[in-house]
């Protein structure tokens, strides 16, 4: 198991001393570009000559030399060695570079090459572990897969499977099934995809640790378990949550494609018509199924001839008005359309209230309006003579106590407020309870309920902290602001400096409304 660069390859001793093989240097970090080797390199018994300015040529010399190698027991044999080891670090380094470059088609053709001339019975025989042939299948399909073209990718995920199948004990299933959902999104297959990235989540606690490309100290970003998991959480998303398709096959026998959604991004898309009919309705084929359709239902009939036919809607009595069909390239190909003209309906009659006629039910009409009238005063009549008795009951049973607040309930504009009457009947007991008229009227302004115009009126006067209160209350019922007398009570019931009896009213009052009077606080 490897889990950095030079532990991904080791070569015996025996290849490392021989002096004109200069293996030393092959092990350290590689460089970002390949080797560049310029002429040709021969061999100490001049038995094979390499050109590695051609990559075409190394799966052959490379089969060659393997060949050779494990036949050969002399001191020629640990040169092929390190050759064998130049030829692999430079084919894996031109892979990886070429990737992360995004040259897929590039790294795809090396790393192909490279499968090619290893055999996987005979890697451990080159000091190589398992797990760097299938980092190398993996390189393969990433590179395939990068591609996108439809026969690339089902030849990426023939890879994927192949390492979940052949490799299972390496630990990498994780990245596999990671890549076959890959596949899967690019070809806009979502549900499929879903299902791979939730597999390849359960099996991140199986990869070996971070891994690096074969012979390079180059790591291999999937394999850090904080950047997979971030990758499969950002896929899981997009696959729960799929975007609108640009078209959905309408073809019952919709075989020869993997889904019915049709995308503009899907790597074997190749256009779609869209039928539409004057009654709204839209139809979309794939282009092959469009032709099986016309081939079977309508004898081959050309496109532009649908146009004035009947909806193939099922249950749509409509006319086909409009026929778009798409290129390859998701553009408009060419655009068929025949304006339908709706026979416009004739307005119907509006309906109109037959007015009375007869002078019975006049009558009958008018008095019910009276009477809704002459209850509607009874209950307000009934409302300010309850209201009067309560302010009564209210009072002191002094007579003269009594006149004045008769007086006062009659004199009042604004029956509709009670609590305005309220705090206005009952302004001396408020005043003499407020032990502290500044702080309450710095509340108030805080509150809004005084203007500062107000404020410094009321503070001009020579004797304002006996009138305060008395300016606050004449303010408030000249206001009339419902707002303004609630915010005045919650200021009151707030106020520290409040005699005790006050307090216990204000707060009664500013809890439950009308429904007691002071003497019941006392």
């Amino acid at each position: 198991m490897a889990y950095d660069g030079n532990q991904h390859l080791m070569v015996v001793d025996e290849a490392l001393t021989i002096d004109d093989c200069a293996c030393h240097p092959e092990f350290l970090p590689l460089s970002g570009q390949p080797p560049k080797y310029k002429g040709k390199q021969k061999s100490r018994n001049n038995e094979l000559e390499f050109s590695y300015s051609s990559q075409g040529s190394f799966p052959a010399d490379l089969k060659s030399l393997l060949e050779k190698q494990f036949s050969k027991s002399s001191r020629a044999a640990h040169q092929d060695f390190a050759n064998i080891m130049k030829m692999l670090r430079s084919l894996i380094q031109d892979g990886y570079t070429a990737l992360l470059e995004q040259r897929c088609r590039s790294a795809a053709q090396s790393f192909s090459e490279l499968l090619n001339g290893l055999d996987p019975q005979k890697v451990k025989q080159l000091n190589l572990a398992m797990i760097n042939y299938v980092l190398v299948v993996y390189g393969l399909a990433i590179s395939l897969l990068g591609i996108g073209q439809p026969e690339e990718l089902s030849e990426a995920e023939n890879q994927f499977k192949r390492m979940i199948e052949h490799y299972p004990n390496e630990g990498l299933d994780c990245l596999a099934y990671c890549g076959i959902g890959k596949v899967y999104l690019k070809k806009n297959r979502f549900l499929e995809a879903l299902n791979h990235f939730e597999k390849a989540r359960t099996l991140i606690c199986r990869l070996p640790g971070v891994l690096t490309w074969p012979t390079s100290n180059v790591v291999i970003e999937e394999t850090r378990p904080g950047k997979i998991k971030m990758l499969l959480e950002k896929f899981i998303e997009e696959c729960r949550f799929p975007p609108v398709p640009d078209a959905v096959c309408c073809y019952q026998k919709c075989h020869g494609y993997s889904k019915i959604q049709i995308y503009i991004t899907d790597p074997d898309f190749k256009g779609f018509i869209r039928i539409s009919c004057c009654q709204y309705c839209k139809i979309e084929f794939h282009m092959n199924c469009w032709k099986k359709l016309k081939t079977t239902t309508f004898n081959d009939k050309i496109d532009k001839d649908f146009l004035q036919g009947i909806c193939l809607t099922p249950d749509c009595e409509g006319i086909i008005s409009k026929i778009i069909i798409f290129s390859s390239g998701g553009q408009v190909k060419c655009e068929f359309e025949h304006k339908v003209v709706k026979e416009k309906k004739v307005p119907s009659k509006p309906i109109l209230k037959q007015k009375c006629s007869s002078l019975e039910k006049l009558r009958l009409k008018e008095d019910k309006k009276l009477k809704r009238k002459i209850q509607k005063q009874e209950a307000k009549k009934l409302a300010q003579e309850r209201m009067e008795e309560d302010l009564r009951e209210s009072n002191p049973p002094k007579t003269e106590e009594q006149k004045e607040t008769v007086a006062t309930a009659e004199s009042c504009q604004f029956l509709d407020d009670r609590i305005l009457q309220c705090i206005k009947q009952y302004a001396d007991k408020i005043k003499s309870g407020v032990l502290n008229a500044s702080t309450l009227l710095k509340e108030l302004l805080s509150w809004k309920v005084l203007s500062t115009e107000d404020y410094t009126t009321c503070f001009s006067s020579r004797n304002f902290l006996n009138e305060a209160v008395d300016y606050v209350i004449r303010h408030l019922v000249q206001e009339k602001n419902r707002v303004k007398t609630r915010l005045f009570l919650h200021v009151l019931s707030e106020l520290k400096e409040v005699e005790p009896k006050l307090a216990t009213w204000i707060q009664k009052l500013n809890s439950f409304g009308m429904s007691f009077t002071f003497r019941d606080a006392v």
